[in-house]
């Protein structure tokens, strides 16, 4: 074989080993295509994914924050409730007594009637209760005549009103004499302190009530005993 055959040969050649290496190229650059493809198929379907599961992240947590908000709003509504209740309560509780009683600063205080009869001592049984603040009344009924005395041994206030039944409008301190007692006006108008023991003596004729308002805070009590004479 000459230098030309060769030659011949190696031309021959040389281009089927160039062309095969272009269908290289292109079989290469067809997986590439299918490989990034397949990447961003799979990207593209994490994505929706991760993107339905933080949807359904934020359904629930609206949905806790809803129920939170009810169940907040359903607490105040129970409290509230639970406050109306108590305060119908102790309306009720203020409402109780036979007896209305008008005392300045104070009015419209329902508390129950004592009625005394005849001579002799007793404690008073039937007493009121002024709503939310708990202060203790009572009110002793008599009809008295010039001479009557009426000796107390108690701690309260004590406001005389001359009515022959209730409601007590206006009180008064025309018609009696107080004995140990201290002015209280300052508290009550018309109104009498009893620490203690003291007494009313009555120097006109005709029905009356002794009102007694008690705070307990301060040691008192409408409870008061008392001694009845020259009915």
């Amino acid at each position: 074989m000459d230098h030309k055959e060769i030659d011949q040969r190696f031309c021959t050649n040389a281009p089927l080993v160039t062309e095969m290496s272009v269908i290289e190229k292109k079989d290469n650059s067809i997986k590439m295509k299918l490989i990034l493809n397949n990447s961003t198929e799979v990207w593209i379907k994490k994505t929706e994914v991760l993107m339905k599961s933080l949807e359904k992240k934020i359904r629930l947590f609206a949905l806790l924050a809803i129920l939170g908000a009810v169940t907040l709003q359903c607490e105040k509504k129970e409290e509230n409730k639970d406050l109306e209740n108590l305060l119908t309560l102790s309306i009720i509780a203020s409402a109780q007594g036979d007896c209305t009683v008008n005392a300045p600063p104070r009015a419209s205080i329902n508390t129950f009637q004592n009625v005394v009869t005849a001579n002799g001592s007793g404690t008073i049984t039937k007493t009121g209760s002024v709503a939310i603040v708990g202060h203790q009344t009572a009110a002793l009924k008599l009809t008295a005549k010039v001479g009557t005395n009426v000796a107390l041994t108690g701690n309260s206030f004590v406001i005389v009103y001359q009515s022959s039944s209730c409601p007590l409008t206006t009180s008064t301190r025309d018609g009696i004499t107080p004995s140990s007692l201290t002015d209280s006006n300052s508290e009550f108008t018309n109104s009498f302190q009893l620490s203690g023991s003291g007494s009313i003596a009555f120097t006109t004729a005709g029905d009356y009530y002794l009102f007694f308002y008690a705070i307990p805070s301060r040691g008192q009590a409408a409870a008061v005993s008392y001694t009845v004479t020259g009915l």
